[in-house]
Formats: C-alpha cells, sequence, structure tokens
C-alpha cells in the first residue's frame, strides 16, 4: 500500500501538469457574448414576469367585476319574477 502512494501522487501531478493552460481569447469571447445573451433573457424574463402579475391582478379585478355585476343581474331579476308588471290601466 505505502508504494501505491507515491505511484498516485506521480500520476496526479502529471495529469495537472499536463492539463490545458488556459482558455484562447476565442473562448473567451464566446463565454462574453455568452454571459451577455444570458443576462438580457434574464431581463427579459423579469419583465415578462411583471407583465404576468399585472395580467393576473387585473383578470382578478375583471372577475370580482362580473361576479358584482352577475349579483346584480340576479337580484333584478329575481325581484321582476317575484312582482309581475301590471298592464297599464286604459281609461275609455
Amino acid at each position: 500500500m505505502l508504494k501505491v502512494i507515491p505511484l498516485l501522487i506521480a500520476v496526479f501531478a502529471f495529469v495537472v501538469g499536463c492539463g490545458p493552460k488556459g482558455a484562447s481569447q476565442e473562448q473567451l469571447a464566446t463565454l462574453a457574448q455568452s454571459k451577455a445573451a444570458c443576462d438580457a433573457a434574464e431581463g427579459k424574463l423579469k419583465e415578462i414576469e411583471a407583465q404576468k402579475a399585472e395580467l393576473e391582478a387585473q383578470i382578478a379585478d375583471k372577475q370580482k367585476e362580473l361576479q358584482a355585476l352577475q349579483e346584480e343581474f340576479n337580484t333584478e331579476e329575481k325581484a321582476r319574477t317575484q312582482k309581475p308588471e301590471e298592464a297599464p290601466k286604459e281609461d275609455k
């Protein structure tokens, strides 16, 4: 087991030493463009989420208004059916 440890250290040092030295300018430019596109997409997402919240609030307001109008309609309909309208009397 003791002979394996120096071998592992040597392999690790070789892999680390022979690995890539860094990113090229082209890769860095591509990364910067990708980051800018990601930031723009996140900004657009926040804008769309704000619009969605505004529209959902409008829907809730319209639903409350519709419910109030339906209740008013039902009240008027009930009042109309409970009191039959009298025919106007004609004087001759």
